[in-house]
């Protein structure tokens, strides 16, 4: 049994003209790799993909986030990082190429193969920058256009430069920071509010409060032992020293870079915002929490070598509530906070009740002792450390 020849010859003859198109269509795809496609892909083709963004840090949370951000059509990057690849970095890093190239020219180079020709990179010491008086220094790292500028370099320096510089208070402009804690066990993000209404120094203070309500955040950035100093002041994530695999960074990494990619398409949210990410039980999954931050208040103590007092928003709303329960008595209770010797600041992030054998009386106030000794102690360790 065949088919006739007139009859095969005709249909061969109707499909290769398809099979051209088809074939021309796929090639006209491929050779228009651009931002917009890109973006179209990915579900957000409406989204302003111009958005200037500024990278510090492309280690292996770095390097991942900015091209998952890429991928998605937001390259309009500035990249920075003043180190160079090497091999060690090869078992996290997004990128292949290895030994002696700048971390951040070699991720734009990734940018640029996928059509971000507008990727910018700096082989800078961003501190040197954050902390200089010049603008000219500072506008390599951070175009006066930037939407957003975020670090995920890990390391202290960088958070401390950051508080402190004067070059991240910008019309239009958010300040964030990105990490994995507790070996990976945690993906934490900060979101400064705008204007810097509330800082990341005053994130991390809220987050170690946060602790203390929050069992399952504890367990996963302290249940290694590690102590506050290691938690909270680590410089840097060294990828040769931390050992932790490539699936737990890119877990991290993905939740982080979803939620900056969520902000990019829908917008910033208008106050400042602590999310974190901790590791379900099964050691796979995680679960992702946001917190909305209040607000700080600054207190300036005037010819005192420049000391300054920063009460979180959520202590003041505490204590305006605890004054408005016992007016007309006066009260009071403990106040737990951080003090930062370097920067001259003393941050209040929670309270601790007053105990049960206080005297209020609309005279004064007498605080009591029974239990507060333990219920500091407590409020400490269940801080991993970092409040006193």
């Amino acid at each position: 049994m065949g088919l006739k020849k007139g009859r095969s010859a005709t249909r061969l003859n109707t499909i290769a003209p398809s099979l051209t198109r088809v074939g021309s269509l796929t090639g006209l795809i491929q050779r228009s790799l651009s931002p917009r496609l890109l973006t179209a892909t990915s579900g957000f083709a409406a989204a302003d993909i111009q958005q200037q963004v500024t990278v510090v840090g492309c280690g292996s949370v770095g390097s991942k986030l900015s091209l998952h951000l890429a991928r998605a059509g937001f390259g309009a990057q500035t990249l920075v990082d003043n180190e160079l690849l090497s091999p060690h970095n090869m078992a996290r890093h997004a990128l292949l190429d290895h030994a002696g190239w700048n971390k951040a020219e070699k991720t734009r180079e990734a940018l640029d193969a996928l059509g971000h020709d507008k990727a910018r990179a700096v082989a800078q010491d961003v501190v040197a920058a954050l902390t200089s008086e010049g603008g000219a220094v500072v506008e390599h790292v951070l175009p006066s256009a930037t939407k957003l500028f975020i670090d995920t370099t890990a390391s202290f320096r960088v958070a401390a430069a950051m508080a402190q510089s004067a070059h991240l208070s910008g019309t239009g402009l958010r300040v964030a920071r990105a990490f994995l804690i507790g070996s990976g066990r945690a993906a934490v993000l900060m979101l400064e509010a705008p204007q810097r209404a509330v800082r990341i120094d005053d994130l991390y203070a809220h987050m170690g409060a946060l602790c203390r309500s929050n069992p399952t955040l504890r367990a996963a950035i302290g249940g290694d032992g590690a102590t506050a100093t290691e938690v909270f002041v680590g410089d840097s994530c060294r990828s040769l020293t931390l050992s932790m695999p490539d699936t737990v960074v890119s877990r991290g990494a993905a939740l982080l870079a979803s939620q900056v990619q969520q902000w990019l398409v829908d917008g910033f949210p208008l106050q400042a915002q602590l999310l974190v990410g901790t590791a379900a039980g099964d050691g796979i999954g995680m679960g992702w929490h946001s917190n909305d931050v209040p607000n700080t208040h600054v207190l300036q103590a005037a010819g005192d070598g420049g000391w300054s007092v920063r009460v979180a928003g959520t202590v003041a709303l505490t204590l305006r509530a605890d004054s408005e329960q016992w007016l007309p008595r006066e009260t009071g209770g403990a106040l737990l906070g951080h003090v930062d010797a370097l920067s001259r600041t003393i941050y209040i992030a929670d309270v601790v009740p007053a105990p049960e054998d206080s005297e209020r009386s609309p005279e004064k106030f007498v605080l009591g002792t029974r239990g507060l000794g333990s219920a500091l102690r407590r409020a400490h360790a269940d801080s991993v450390g970092y409040l006193q």
